[in-house]
């Protein structure tokens, strides 16, 4: 073991003495080699001395000026320079030396390598500190002449400019002063004819000398005269004839402007759409024939309840039938900016006379695409919109097409600009100085495309949040901010990247602002009128709206162009957005729908609605007050009848559309008037209805207001026998109070009729006096018990009759003795009808022994009032409801606690089974056809 170690430290010192050996080896070699490079490394440094030399003398020649940078990298170059020198003296061999002194001075030299690469490096920065200071020299002057070389350029260019103008203004000036010349030249002509004529005159009256100084006299001042007047003219002329060329053009381009945009939009309503509750049997019969006559496009008008306005001629009226409108967003929301593209095609039709058919009629297809391209606002300050409108005419001879192509540019701004800022605080005093100070322009929009007028709106749509829904404070400021920036030219119909105009934030606002509507009407008016006259493209977008009534009477827009379902809408507003001719709304036909039905049904059901809208539909009118029903019928009738007044709801002059209304106001009226009727269900006592009697007669009261409209604006279409054969049968079928109902309709609408000199009063006249020579018993109208008929929209009397014989059980007779006799619809009058005899003791209830005040809180007061007709069949008792003696389940203190939902639930079923749909249909061919109308319409635009 010991001997392994001992062997293993020699074969070590062996080792380190070899690399001892080595090193030193490779040290002499690198000394020997220095020493034979020695007078290399000298000549290398005067070599760098030489080119630092040549480099500090073109720098001292070129530059005279004074930089401290410079002067500090000289001063080093200098220090440097100076110990290089010293070290290159001290170490350079002379000639005169021997050669073995010569050696030993390079050998001396190579010792000290190391202090010359030290001395060499110091050289190589200082040549770096110089030539960067050079090059940061060189740099401000290049900068000093790129700037003095633009001053020049612009020199030039305001000279050659200034040139220009004297040049037009050298050649104007020869020609006024040809003019003149023309004009001397034609008054010296004068002059002389006027010298020649007084020579004349002269030789004429040398007998008279004292008048012939009067009319020397007369004939100076003449002259006189006449140069200032020829001059005056000639000074005058070209002011007037600019004048006159500049109102002339103004006159002319507002006048076409107002034209072009105006003509095609007038009327711009839905014309046909498929009615979805139609039944299977008349969709396929009518599927072969889509198109309709003149009579359904165009019945008259409601002349006992429009203004007096201008008519126009059917050939000058365009009427949009049909709108899609497609959007595709290709990049939103990324780090680059947006690209949009959207289409919109519409279709108008234009009768040629009052009396035209089908075959006379002209259609247009008009198709808005719109390519619109924001980039950040980092990466680019400048947007394009492009706009391609492509009209096709289909007149009686062959088919015209054209197109339009609009290219315009937006300055894109950050949302943190300045003006965004002034217009969201309506600050008109810093709007004014960025406008005048070239910081702002009408065309600035952000990075989603919103203008300066959606600023403003925005800023005081906040300020009402802000404010709890306070009213809309300076109106006056706002109005003044809005007037500059139209008079500036921004557009009121610019749609962002959120689907939104400045109209519709506007619109926004305002009905967010609470109760400003009714106190401040004249301002809205006066604000809407004014943007969307200065609108450039439509400001609501091609949207259809859609409005609903909730439970407290307040209008919802179910489908709005800017609004939200959680907004409400006033009365007043809605009226002026109906009233205004500007850009009219496109009003959905679900509107007509959702107002002549009487139900009420809720748009969004909690998920723990186990019976869904039926409940909710039976409980309003079992729970609700009769004041509560009265709002929430005037509020659906009030809005119907502004629509119907203004020609809003245009779709429907389709025959469809007004018998399956009315038919919907006959079946839902009829089904609250079954549901107001039938507490009497169980043999004894029923659960508690509120405000019974006043329900009654503000139901049919509405539904008389409702039908009767209907059949004047229909009287083209539905004054027909079979037509209102059908509805009778339908009215009959369900009770006696809704064929009352329909029949006192039916005579005031052939009374206003009449007085309009409509010639369809005389076929309803004829039709009334047939039922009243029927039988005086009126079998066919005799109401209906327990299950209420749910005949479908649009069928004929055939479906009514089926299922009768399996109900005939269930038939009762009719409480009335005699005829019917029309009910009193004034809601202050007495109910005065009486029992057949069947039950002596149970008479009609009044309307005084139905009042909020008594309440009916004791048991025997609603014993009193609650004495039940004989509507509808008694049944037996319900075994699973045995509570219904407990006089507290009755009192108007509990009405909503006390809702009785195991009586009521046989109702649900009944009502869902038998609902009839009152949306519209879809029709599959027709959207497959706007589909292949958007192909072709993107294929034209970009071929």
């Amino acid at each position: 073991m010991a001997e392994a170690v001992g062997l293993v430290g020699s074969i070590v010192g062996i080792v380190g003495f070899a690399g001892q050996l080595a090193q030193g080896s490779n040290f002499l070699f690198d000394f020997f080699k220095d020493l034979t490079d020695a007078p290399n490394d000298v000549r290398k440094l005067l070599e760098e001395l030489k080119f630092l030399e040549s480099l500090i003398t073109s720098i001292q020649s070129s530059f005279s000026g004074h930089d401290q940078d410079l002067e500090q990298a000289l001063k080093v170059c200098c220090t440097c320079i100076g110990e290089l020198v010293d070290l290159i003296k001290a170490n350079e061999p002379a000639d005169n030396l021997r050669q073995r002194q010569k050696a030993w001075k390079q050998f001396s030299v190579a010792l000290k390598r190391t202090k010359f690469s030290k001395h060499l490096g110091n050289l190589e920065r200082a040549k770096l500190m110089l030539l960067l200071s050079w090059m940061k020299i060189m740099r401000n002057v290049y900068a000093e002449n790129s700037e003095s070389l633009q001053a020049t350029q612009l020199s030039i260019s305001d000279l050659s400019l200034a040139y220009q103008t004297a040049l037009a203004a050298s050649i104007k000036t020869q020609t006024t002063v040809e003019q003149i010349q023309q004009a001397v030249s034609g008054l010296a002509s004068t002059s002389a004819s006027m010298a020649q004529m007084t020579t004349e005159t002269y030789s004429l009256v040398g007998s008279l000398p004292n008048d012939t100084r009067q009319i020397q006299n007369a004939t100076d001042k003449i002259e006189g005269a006449a140069q200032k007047l020829v001059a005056e003219t000639l000074s005058l002329r070209p002011k007037l004839l600019e004048e006159v060329s500049r109102e002339m053009e103004q006159t002319i381009s507002k006048t076409l402007q107002t034209h072009l945009r105006i003509n095609p939009n007038r009327n711009a309503n839905k014309i046909h759409r498929k009615c979805a509750s139609k039944h299977r049997s008349r969709i396929i019969q009518s599927s072969g024939n889509h198109q309709l006559d003149s009579s359904q496009r165009s019945p008259p008008c409601l002349k006992q309840l429009d203004p007096p306005v201008i008519s126009r001629s059917p050939s000058d009226r365009w009427i949009k039938e049909t709108s899609v409108e497609t959007r595709q967003e290709l990049t939103k929301g990324t780090i680059f900016g947006t690209l949009v593209m959207a289409t919109a095609t519409v279709a108008y039709f234009r009768q040629r006379s009052e009396q035209s058919s089908d075959s006379e009629v002209d259609r247009k297809h008009v198709s808005h695409t719109t390519v619109t391209l924001l980039p950040a606002s980092w990466l680019f300050s400048k947007g394009a919109v492009l706009k391609v409108q492509t009209s096709k005419l289909f007149d009686r001879t062959n088919k015209q097409s054209c197109s339009q192509f609009n290219l315009s540019t937006v300055n894109i701004r950050p949302p943190t600009a300045k003006i965004f800022k002034a217009c969201r605080s309506h600050d008109l005093d810093a709007i004014r100085r960025l406008f005048d100070e070239c910081k702002a322009s009408p065309y600035d929009v952000d990075d989603d495309g919103r203008n300066l007028l959606g600023y403003v709106f925005l800023g005081a749509r906040f300020t009402n949040t802000k404010l709890q829904r306070s009213p809309i404070l300076h109106l006056a400021r706002l109005s003044r901010v809005v007037d500059y920036l139209l008079n500036q030219g921004v557009d009121t119909g610019t749609l962002d990247m959120h689907y939104y105009t400045p109209v519709m934030l506007f619109i926004s606002c305002w009905f967010q602002s609470g109760g400003s509507i009714s106190k401040h009407e004249d301002h809205f008016q006066y604000l809407l009128n004014k943007l969307l006259r200065n609108a450039k493209s439509d400001p609501f977008s091609r949207s259809d709206a859609r409005i609903g009534v909730n439970r407290k009477a307040q209008y919802c827009p179910l489908e709005f162009p800017g609004l939200d379902f959680s907004d409400t809408l006033p009365l007043a507003g809605l009226n002026s957005l109906i009233r205004q001719e500007e850009w009219p709304l496109s009003w959905d036909p679900g509107n007509l729908y959702e107002f002549c039905d009487a139900a009420h049904y809720p748009w969004l059901m909690r998920g723990n609605e186990k019976h869904g809208p039926e409940r909710e539909h039976v409980s309003f009118w079992v729970t609700c007050t009769a004041s509560e029903i009265k709002a929430y019928l005037e509020a659906k009738s009030d809005l119907l009848s502004e629509l119907l007044k203004h020609n809003r709801l245009l779709d429907t002059r389709c025959a469809c559309h007004l018998e399956n209304c009315v038919n919907l106001a006959i079946h839902k009226g009829a089904e609250v008037i079954a549901l107001l009727s039938e507490h009497d269900y169980y043999r004894g006592s029923a659960p508690w209805l509120r405000h019974r009697t006043k329900k009654l007669i503000l139901v049919q009261a509405y539904m008389l207001k409702v039908i009767k409209l209907l059949l004047i604006l229909g009287s083209t279409q539905l004054a027909n026998r079979t037509v209102l054969e059908n509805f009778s049968e339908h009215a009959a079928d369900h009770n006696a109070r809704t064929f009352n109902v329909w029949n006192k309709a039916l005579k005031e609408a052939s009374l206003e009729l009449q007085a309009l000199n409509r010639p369809y009063s005389s076929i309803i006249q004829t039709y009334l006096y047939d039922i009243s020579q029927r039988d005086e018993n009126h079998e066919n109208c005799k109401g209906k018990s327990g299950v209420t008929r749910s005949p479908v929209m649009g069928v004929g009397r055939d479906y009514y009759k089926e299922g009768q014989q399996s109900s005939s059980e269930t038939r009762i007779e009719d409480p009335a003795s005699g005829p019917f006799q029309a009910m009193a619809m004034d809601s202050t009058n007495v109910v005065e009808q009486h029992d057949s005899g069947e039950d002596d003791s149970a008479g009609w209830e009044t309307d005084e022994s139905d009042l909020t005040d008594s309440a009916w809180e004791t048991e025997e007061e609603w014993e009193e009032g609650y004495k039940l007709e004989s509507a509808v069949d008694r049944v037996p008792l319900d075994d699973h409801n045995p509570d219904l003696e407990d006089t507290k389940r009755h009192t108007c203190s509990a009405a909503i606690k006390d809702y009785d939902e195991e009586y009521w639930s046989h109702v649900y079923d009944r009502i869902k089974g038998s609902n009839m749909d009152s949306t519209p249909a879809s029709d599959p061919k027709g959207k497959l056809e706007r589909i292949t109308g958007i192909v072709g319409t993107f294929v034209s635009a970009f071929v």
